[in-house]
């Protein structure tokens, strides 16, 4: 044999252990238990040979399936398929910053409206009073806003 088929497939295998439980009044008892445990044993060298050569019948292709991934195709569509899982991830950190930020937002809007009421209260406007604050700083009464006719 050449060193080509003389090459060893390591395949795991399960050992069976039996555990006795033994319970009172009842006699004793033998309990089967799977302890999986992988030891490697090699392959039987003819897995190693075409199926035409180990004398085994030739597997009949499917005929739907019309080729296969080449390692580097395979390695890069993994890349890929990794940026994709990575971008995805950033986005929902985005998404709680975003969150965080118009948290931000609206407490300065909150304390902005503070000030306009400290305003209001030392100039002595009343709520019923609209006013504005105009580009030279200025606060000035201004009409009521009117609804809009419903359609």
């Amino acid at each position: 044999m050449s060193e080509e088929t003389q090459q060893v497939q390591e395949t795991p295998v399960v050992e069976v252990e039996t555990a006795a439980v033994v319970s009172q009044p009842e006699p004793e008892v033998e309990v089967e238990a799977i302890v999986t445990k992988p030891t490697l044993v090699p392959a039987p060298a003819s897995q190693d040979l075409p199926p035409e050569v180990a004398g085994e019948p030739e597997v009949v292709q499917d005929p739907s399936i019309l080729g296969e991934l080449e390692k580097n195709e395979v390695a890069l569509l993994q890349a890929i398929q990794a940026k994709q899982r990575a971008l995805t991830f950033q986005l929902g950190e985005l998404e709680i910053r975003k969150a965080m930020i118009l948290g931000q937002v609206q407490a300065l809007d909150n304390q902005a409206s503070g000030v306009y009421k400290n305003v209001a209260n030392r100039l002595h406007i009343g709520d019923t009073v609209h006013w504005t604050v105009t580009g030279d700083h200025k606060i000035r009464a201004v009409p009521a806003p009117t609804a809009m006719p419903k359609a």
